[in-house]
């Protein structure tokens, strides 16, 4: 096994196991060594994975191509993988059972679909029915239709006389919205009614910016009203006018489902203030349309905001061996070393927290990495993973314990000049709405 020859994935995997049980067991095979640098093998084995890896997601003997890919040798690799894991040292973690269930069903639809698993295999699920959350009931309609699955969605919604969204409680471990849940419904249903009601309670689910509530929500919905919309194409030829308060701000006219889409704005004055005005719209002609209305104030840079978290950002210099505060009246000089200390405070467990403090054009932030960061980095272990890049610098936590928490980093004094510091922002990252801002500083640097 040792000197096989060939360059193909089965062979190196199979090497590699071969490799791994060697290394455990060597001084009881023989007390020569028969396989030197049997434990780098291993771990240069699993890093040339992804190059046998096919754009399916699939492992193939030779070339990483759809085609070639090979049913069997990719289930093989997930057994050797399985045993391979057991040859280093690792820490295990504790999987939720939910979090389990979620993960057995989003795979199920990728099985049946290249006939790797039965109808008789997916039945299997009924009976964990009554644990599932509304996002897994949408999950097994799309493997199996059920009375029983379709009564338990329309309990697990709330409808009005157009749309239907089904409810489900955030989750930090499958990052579970209504949003995500009400999408991956949609084309579930072979009943066109309802499949469109789910389509209008999804549009309905949309922010001020036209996103859905995280990442995932977005992937699903955009996945979803796209196969949604390939179904449901029909002729159109429609005239639309939107009024507001009496005036006139749109007039389009849609010959294609591939027309762009058209905006119109109200500026709303003074005289609007305390004064009901009515957004109006009429269509005539043939087709469907979706429609979004969108406030846009000014916010006041100066001011910092909390919505649930709370930020604030401190700026020192390097003066003496010491940092020392500094403010807005301070004048820096071209290669002082800057200090930029970061707080976030929450009354509550967050999980999936971003932290992100934007870079005044006077700075260069220095790599946490080499040496001159120095004293001048902090971090209490909760904010993990660092990103450092030239506009901005970014936190980020799992798992964020309720109180204060503070981070830095270094940076060096590039360029004269004034210059603004956009405010830094804190955001749970599946749930956008809950985040905190500092106000925006101001840096001067002697020219």
């Amino acid at each position: 096994m040792r000197d096989y020859p060939h360059p193909c994935w089965e062979q190196k995997l199979s090497r590699a196991v071969a490799a791994a049980a060697y290394a455990k067991n060597k001084t009881a095979v023989s007390s020569e060594e028969l396989w030197a640098d049997a434990d780098a093998f291993v771990r240069g084995v699993l890093k040339q994975a992804p190059a046998y890896q096919a754009e399916n997601g699939g492992m193939a003997y030779f070339a990483a191509d759809n085609a070639r890919v090979s049913p069997y040798l990719t289930a093989y690799t997930a057994f050797a993988f399985d045993y391979l894991t057991g040859f280093f040292k690792r820490t295990d973690r504790a999987f939720d059972p939910a979090e389990m269930l979620t993960a057995r069903l989003l795979s199920a639809e990728y099985l049946k679909n290249r006939g790797l698993v039965s109808d008789a295999d997916i039945a299997v699920f009924d009976e964990s029915l009554p644990q599932m959350t509304a996002f897994d009931k949408a999950l097994y309609l799309r493997l199996r239709s059920t009375d029983a699955l379709i009564d338990d969605l329309f309990n697990a919604s709330f409808q009005t006389s157009g749309t239907m969204v089904l409810k489900d409680a955030p989750n930090a471990a499958t990052l579970a919205s209504s949003a995500k849940s009400t999408c991956a419904a949609i084309n579930a249903f072979d009943d066109e009614k309802t499949a469109e009601r789910l389509a209008r309670g999804a549009y309905s689910l949309r922010g001020a910016d036209g996103t859905w509530t995280n990442t995932q929500a977005n992937a699903f919905c955009l996945a979803a009203l796209s196969d949604y919309a390939g179904k449901t194409k029909t002729d159109v030829d429609l005239k639309l006018n939107a009024g507001f308060d009496g005036k006139d701000v749109l007039n389009a006219v849609f010959e294609s489902t591939a027309d762009p889409a058209v905006s119109g704005v109200a500026v709303l004055t003074a005289e609007n203030a305390g004064k009901r005005a009515d957004l109006e719209i009429s269509a005539d002609g043939r087709g469907r349309y979706y429609y979004q209305t969108v406030l846009d104030y000014p916010s006041d840079p100066s001011r910092g905001a909390n919505a649930g978290l709370r930020v604030e950002r401190r700026y020192f210099v390097e003066h003496g061996g010491k940092f020392v505060p500094f403010d807005d009246a301070t004048v820096l000089k071209r290669g002082d070393r800057v200090k930029v200390e970061l707080t976030v405070t929450t009354p509550v467990f967050l999980p999936m927290v971003a932290l992100r403090d934007s870079v005044p054009g006077a700075f260069e932030p220095v790599d946490s990495a080499l040496a001159t960061a120095g004293t001048a980095e902090r971090d209490d272990g909760a904010f993990y993973f660092r990103d450092t890049g030239r506009a901005a610098v970014g936190f980020y936590a799992e798992g964020l314990p309720a109180g204060t928490h503070a981070v830095s980093y270094a940076a060096q004094v590039v360029s004269g000049g004034v210059f603004t510091a956009f405010p830094a922002k804190a955001e749970a990252m599946y749930t956008p709405d809950v985040f905190g801002l500092t106000a925006a500083d101001r840096v001067k640097v002697a020219e």
